[in-house]
């Protein structure tokens, strides 16, 4: 029999002669072979004397992985052996399409590659937690959480807003009458649209690495193929108010297009009861904070992304850039990356880089520290040291810039690895709290090593463009975003209203997405970050102005039917924090468990040795930016503040990342 359900298609495109030592295998009935024994792996050789373990968390280990630390002293297993196909993003969101659903990742089988799930991450994400029954914990292909039950107006798919609301708008005498769930075009222009702009201390760095960021942790899987002419129950389609001036040409049958999320197989459909599960998305990402954005969430994508040990670039002839080169290009220009969206703009295209660069600077050194090491060696320490340096920023200097003070009452100190922990990204977080669109500025600068404007970048104009990378190199680029102040993400710029891929308006999409995904009202998430539960639009805190809780009252029927997305943007930033209590603690609370819930975390004792997680936790994004830049010379030691030249440190005073505690003695 079949273990995983895309074993038919995995068939049908020939995958059984290809690659028939896992097929024949696992699809024994699709490939109509005998099935195969597995043979058991042999006992492990004795444990060397005078040796350290490696460098794996083994606190909290399930007994099988523990009794299997001495031989993996012996047995460094740089990569996994097969003993399943992942299917490439490609063929995943071709299977939903064909089929109209999609399968979640297949177990993996942790204990054939015992030594390498001690000391390595897998790329899907799979294996991080090694309890029976949860090695998809995190993992790449699989569903979305939710902190509450799904909201659907029939419990299980259709949208809200495709039927009258909850709330009655008034009564007559025998029948109840019901407001309509407001357009989300028309709520974006009536709340959340706005050229007026209230700058913050911070930087566009501080928008561009929380993008990055993103890209690491989550990524929804939709198959677009919804026009306005096109009719399908998968079809969330905005129709355009007639008052709308930006599609007028268009009128009057005119949309902005939106296929729904493709979801797991088994949800969403059925017979009327209650056995029926709610739709459930799919991540494609793995949740774990591990720069699968530079590496990939697969290995074959991995493999076609690297060179030996370092990562491919590509070979520009002219000085300074021969020496650190930017990604490898395809031919139609764009940076291949191992997360496909990182050319929406330039600035992060330029992030890209800096990490590509960064891993390639690490891996050459620690080359010249360990000859010994092979090059997979060198590759996969390298990433993992890449990974953990992404996770000392984003709680070191991100998030504290992000939620200010209230960081520390939603996240406690680390107390270690704790395998209880989900750390699946809930569709709060990637369809509501953070969509931070709203950080988002018209245009951003090229800046001299003075951090003196030479130049204007157009935030929608240059997306999909590396060209800019490619004839200046990121340095310009990155001063001039560290010179632009970033903006409060409470209302979104007309650039990504009004402008942004044609007939897209992101206020309007992140509203009707958290809609097509089951996300609760607003009100339904104040409870759990300690808020009280409204009971009228004017009795509202955390909305300061009048007007707007009156534009709130005049689009919905009730306060109980505000969406999420709209609800948590209006809230004033409160402690220092960019974003409202509500986002702020939804927010906090997804990077808590995926810290918590992270076996490789970089603090997890035994993962690093102590110098290494020292030398880890002084590595800066500023130091990341001098050491991978053309001739970046001097740097704010905070590369999320606004800096205009005055407070600049030459880059040599930035703290540097010292790879001495890597240098390994061979034994013998």
């Amino acid at each position: 029999m079949d273990t995983h359900n895309f074993c038919p298609f995995w068939a049908a495109i020939g995958e059984c002669p290809k690659n028939s030592k896992y097929m024949h295998r696992q699809c024994v009935a699709s490939c109509n072979v005998c099935p195969q024994k597995v043979p058991t792996p042999p006992p492990p050789p004795p444990p060397p004397k005078n040796q350290q373990p490696p460098p794996t968390s083994f606190s909290k280990l399930p007994p099988f992985f523990s009794s299997q630390i001495a031989k993996c002293l012996i047995n460094i297993q740089t990569s996994e052996t097969p003993t399943r196909n992942i299917p490439t993003r490609e063929q995943f969101e071709n299977r939903g399409f064909s089929i109209g659903c999609l399968g979640r990742n297949q177990e993996n089988s942790c204990s054939l590659n015992v030594c390498y799930h001690l000391r390595y991450r897998t790329f899907d994400g799979s294996c991080n937690n090694l309890v029976e029954g949860r090695s998809l914990r995190g993992a790449a292909f699989m569903p979305f959480g939710r902190l509450r039950p799904a909201n659907y107006e029939d419990g299980v798919a259709r949208m809200v807003g495709n039927r009258p609301t909850r709330s009655p708008l008034y009564r007559t005498t025998n029948l109840l009458i019901f407001k309509p769930m407001p357009n989300p075009r028309t709520v974006t222009h009536l709340l959340l649209s706005s050229s007026f702009v209230v700058l913050t201390i911070f930087n566009g760095l501080l928008m561009q690495f929380g993008q990055f960021l993103s890209h690491d942790i989550t990524r929804n899987t939709v198959t677009n193929f919804c026009r306005c002419e096109t009719v399908h129950e998968e079809c969330a389609n905005m129709p355009v108010p007639l008052h709308d001036t930006r599609f007028k040409k268009q009128q009057p049958n005119f949309c902005i297009p939106m296929t729904r999320s493709s979801v797991l197989c088994g949800t969403g459909s059925g017979r009327q009861g209650p056995g029926r599960i709610p739709r459930t998305p799919i991540n494609e990402n793995g949740a774990w904070i591990d720069a699968s954005q530079v590496y990939g969430s697969n290995p074959n994508q991995a493999q076609e992304m690297r060179v030996g040990a370092l990562l491919r670039t590509l070979p520009l002839p002219n000085p300074p850039f021969s020496a650190v080169p930017p990604p490898a290009q395809t031919e139609s220009s764009n940076l291949v990356t191992g997360d496909n969206r990182g050319n929406l703009f330039v600035g992060l295209m330029g992030l890209h880089t800096i990490f590509v660069r960064l891993h390639n600077r690490i891996a050459t050194t620690l080359i010249q520290l360990n000859p010994h090491w092979n090059q997979d060696r060198v590759y996969q320490e390298t990433r993992k040291i890449v990974g953990a340096i992404l996770q000392a920023i984003c709680y070191q200097e991100f998030l504290p810039s992000l939620l200010g003070d209230r960081l520390k009452k939603h996240i406690p100190p680390y107390s270690g690895y704790n395998d209880k922990e989900e750390p699946a990204i809930a569709v709060e977080f990637t369809s509501g709290a953070y969509r931070l669109h709203g950080l988002i500025r018209e245009f951003y600068q090229l800046a001299d090593s003075s951090f003196r404007k030479i130049g204007d970048v157009r935030f929608v104009s240059n997306a999909g463009s590396v060209d800019l990378i490619v004839r200046t190199g990121t340095d310009q680029l990155i001063r001039g975003m560290m010179a632009v102040p970033t903006k409060k993400p409470q209302r979104l710029a007309p650039a990504v209203t009004e402008e942004l891929f044609d007939v897209s308006d992101m206020g309007s999409i992140n509203i009707q997405r958290g809609r097509d995904q089951g996300v609760r009202p607003y009100n339904d998430y104040r409870d759990i970050c300690g808020l009280k539960r409204l009971t009228s639009f004017q009795d509202w805190p955390e909305v300061l102005e009048p007007e707007v809780k009156n534009r709130v009252a005049a689009l919905y029927a009730s306060i109980d039917d505000v969406d999420l997305y709209v609800g948590g943007l209006l809230e004033a930033p409160v402690d220092g924090s960019m974003v409202g209590p509500t986002f702020t603690c939804i927010i906090a609370d997804q990077f808590r468990r995926l810290r918590d819930a992270d076996r490789f975390f970089f603090q997890n004792p035994g993962v690093f040795t102590q110098a290494q997680v020292k030398s880890i936790q002084q590595t800066t994004l500023s130091f990341c930016i001098c050491a991978t830049g053309e001739d970046f010379k001097r740097i704010n030691p905070n590369a999320f503040l606004v800096e205009n030249g005055s407070t600049t440190v030459p880059c040599s005073s930035i703290p540097q990342l010292d790879l001495t505690p890597w240098r390994e003695i061979p034994q013998g």
